[in-house]
């Protein structure tokens, strides 16, 4: 990076100090490698360091994000989102929440100190979360249940504030989403990778299965682009606002006693592709994607763990579940919508397994197409890539979700 570019960074950091008071205060920027980390993003960490109005040293780690230069409209609306999140979308819950004292909400997001729009650039001031001891998870290995079920009571506390801020006080909810734009179809239209070859089927046919590759074909009965485009243009009434970008990479979790099985606290980041629409979107992208073949048979126990959760905190708000979302209608959003997870993971699940030091990734950084990089690259571990794979389709293609009677 640049002087002038270093220069601008520290005036970033220097304008979201201001609530902080430090005197004597330094910066010292570090950069992060341009290639590996922050597809649609530069990540650049910082430390702050100065004296607090009590006399005490204070140190403050921060990651600074800065949307990538880009003649694509759509990918400098990807930027944006993401300060919208920060700017709009929780101040609003937690002023809603504050000012009726409710308790336990989500909190599973970094600390944001400031955001910037001016002219060609877009750039978010975050806590640095692994200065905490927040560490992220390989791609290629996926979370055990003890990850799992963190993940989803917090995706619980997050989808029941829309949930409770649509019951008792309908006129912020409507501000907070009117106009809303869903970027995910946006991509979507320009992503070859729902429209071109369908690489889920063809390396499915590798395995052997035809069962599998027969009953694949039942499910994908047209592109798969026109499933998708259905789903974004079918939002339902009981829609929230979803995070929308579930992959293993934008979890980072913390642990006690260094023990790497049995996390305690779980910060979600990447909000660019927030959405409005059922639960369910969010919940079939991670399931699918964050399950070992082993533990995918789980399914249907982790989604009554959701369900549960999702319930006691609506209650806890003073909101009844079984007026605004009950369980019935909860499952008919499966038998919906799941086909989204199920469809993102069987074309993008190969992206687990690339090797990201020698891939280019300009395809995506320019104009988010992964067409282009599936189709130069080797996976690290072809065979168990297959076998994710095969866990997906033969759960998706033989799962029901059962309704109460």
């Amino acid at each position: 990076m640049d002087e002038k570019e270093n220069q601008g960074i520290e005036s970033w950091i220097r304008e979201s100090m201001d609530p902080e008071k430090l005197s004597n205060m330094k910066i010292e920027i570090m950069e992060t490698d341009k290639k590996t980390e922050g597809l649609a993003s530069i990540l650049v960490f910082a430390k702050v360091t100065g004296t607090d109005n009590y006399n005490n040293h204070k140190e403050i780690d921060l990651l600074i994000k800065v949307g990538r230069r880009s003649n694509e409209e759509l990918m400098r609306q990807v930027y944006r989102r993401e300060l919208v999140f920060y700017e709009r979308v929780i101040p609003m819950f937690r002023k809603f929440y504050s000012a009726k004292d409710m308790k336990n909400t989500f909190d599973a997001i970094p600390k944001c100190y400031k955001t910037f729009i001016s002219g060609d650039i877009e750039a978010v001031v975050l806590e640095n979360m692994r200065s905490r001891e927040f560490t992220v998870l390989d791609l290629q290995s996926p979370m055990n249940l003890n990850h799992v079920r963190l993940v989803l009571e917090n995706y619980a506390k997050f989808h029941a504030m829309s949930f409770v801020l649509q019951d008792q006080g309908s006129q912020e909810f409507n501000k907070l989403t009117a106009d809303q734009v869903s970027l995910m179809k946006q991509m979507v239209l320009t992503m070859g990778i729902y429209r071109n070859e369908d690489r889920g089927l063809r390396n499915l046919k590798k395995t052997g299965r035809e069962d599998l590759v027969a009953a694949y074909e039942k499910v994908i009965n047209r592109s798969k682009e026109t499933i998708m485009l259905d789903i974004f243009n079918d939002v339902p009434k009981e829609a929230v606002i979803t995070h929308g970008d579930c992959h293993i990479g934008n979890f980072l979790f913390k642990y006690e006693d260094n023990d790497p099985k049995n996390p305690v606290d779980v910060v979600i980041i990447d909000w660019q592709t927030y959405d409005l629409h059922s639960p369910v979107l969010d919940l079939s992208y991670f399931l699918y994607g964050a399950l070992s073949s082993e533990d995918m048979p789980q399914i249907g126990e982790l989604i009554k763990f959701y369900y549960g959760h999702l319930s006691r905190f609506l209650q806890d708000s003073g909101s009844d579940v079984e007026r605004l979302f009950p369980y019935n209608t909860f499952v008919e959003h499966w038998e919906k919508y799941s086909i989204y997870g199920f469809i993102i993971m069987t074309s993008c699940l190969e992206l687990y397994y690339v090797d990201r030091e020698d891939t280019s990734f300009d395809d995506l950084k320019e104009n988010g197409d992964f067409k282009g990089i599936l189709e130069a690259v080797n996976l690290d571990d072809e065979t168990s890539y297959l076998e994710r794979l095969v866990a997906v389709v033969q759960h998706h293609c033989n799962f029901k979700l059962v309704p109460n009677s």
